[in-house]
């Protein structure tokens, strides 16, 4: 156990004795084994990530196919072989450095020198006659045939059309007779009505003039017979 002694100018203390120290806080402030931490450096050292699909992997199984540091230095090697068979080269290209170990890129397509297309002026083909009488024949053909099928196509809309047409004009006439039948009927009734009087006025005439002939027949008679000797 320690003892510690204050000073002070005009008088002297008595020593404090201090707590007594625990050994299980002397042991986790005591430093960690160099092997332990060896072994997280060795974990964090040893894994990287690819590049190119993102996965984390081994050293061993990665390999630094250009002139890239840092994270972009580990990649897969199948996945630089796919990376080159897509792009067509073995270029990288942020280094600008062509890929190390061995990678491949697939050839570039055949290019066909036999067929020129000049968009200058008109179009032309080289090694083909434009103006060649069956080729003419064949457009003439082919223009035929899309004439027909436009025909094809517009004659069901001209139909379509004139059907429209005529369904409007029957719904047009079927509203006006809704309107206007019931207007024919009341000017035939009151016509009817009309023609009906008239003939009931004609014979109420007819009646009072035989009336009157037949009241005036026997006074002329009368006078008659006396008028005699």
């Amino acid at each position: 156990m320690s003892e510690q002694m204050v000073v002070y100018v005009d008088r002297l203390m008595q020593p404090v004795p201090l707590p007594p120290v625990l050994p299980e806080v002397v042991d986790s402030e005591a430093p960690e084994p160099c092997g332990i931490r060896e072994e997280e450096e060795d974990s964090v050292v040893w894994w990287r990530e690819c590049r190119i699909c993102q996965e984390e992997s081994a050293i061993k199984n990665l390999e630094s196919p250009c002139a890239c540091n840092g994270s972009l230095k580990y990649a897969h090697r199948k996945c630089v072989q796919r990376w080159c068979n897509e792009k067509g080269n073995t270029i990288c290209e942020i280094c600008h450095q062509p890929y190390q170990a061995g990678y491949t890129s697939p050839p570039p397509p055949l290019q066909s020198d036999e067929t020129t297309i000049d968009i200058g002026g008109g179009w032309t083909i080289s090694g083909l006659d434009l103006d060649h009488p069956h080729l003419l024949a064949i457009e003439e053909a082919e223009r035929q045939i899309l004439d027909l099928e436009y025909d094809d196509y517009t004659e069901p809309d001209t139909s379509l059309a004139a059907f429209f047409r005529i369904s409007a004009l029957i719904l047009f006439l079927l509203r006006a007779a809704t309107f206007l039948l019931p207007c024919y009927i009341m000017v035939s009734a009151i016509g009817i009505l009309h023609r009906r009087r008239e003939r009931q006025e004609a014979a109420a005439l007819v009646s009072q003039f035989a009336l009157v002939l037949s009241s005036r027949q026997p006074r002329a008679m009368v006078n008659y017979m006396s008028m005699e000797p």
